[in-house]
């Protein structure tokens, strides 16, 4: 049986992938940046991987209930999961067509901030 957890972590998992396997076409790095930046960085991004894929609070506030527990609740934040990852790809998307369009000559603005 398909749990919420194992589609919500196949979709990070796709989305993982992806990203690496486009970094390729990526431009290669000007400057890097300082190793205390760094640093932060990759505390933060390690300690949100951590909440979101490991059981890490078993007792607390966080793992409080906000709602009575039911069998669609999960069902409903792997479909607001999706469908972010899916925005999320079309602004990346129509950001980077609109880059290319601005450089062609007498092109405007990109209305896409």
């Amino acid at each position: 049986m398909t749990t919420p957890n194992s589609v919500a972590s196949a979709l990070w998992i796709a989305w993982l992938a992806g990203w690496w396997l486009a970094s390729p076409w990526s431009a290669r790095t000007v400057e890097r940046q300082p190793v205390h930046a760094q640093l932060t960085y990759w505390a933060f991004f390690w300690a949100g991987a951590a909440l979101l894929f490991f059981l890490a609070f078993g007792r607390g506030v966080l793992s409080t209930a906000i709602v009575p527990p039911s069998s669609w609740i999960p069902w409903v934040g792997v479909g607001i999961l999706g469908l972010a990852l899916i925005a999320t790809g079309i602004v990346i998307s129509l950001r980077i067509r609109c880059q290319d369009m601005m450089k062609a000559p007498g092109n405007a603005d990109c209305p896409i901030t």
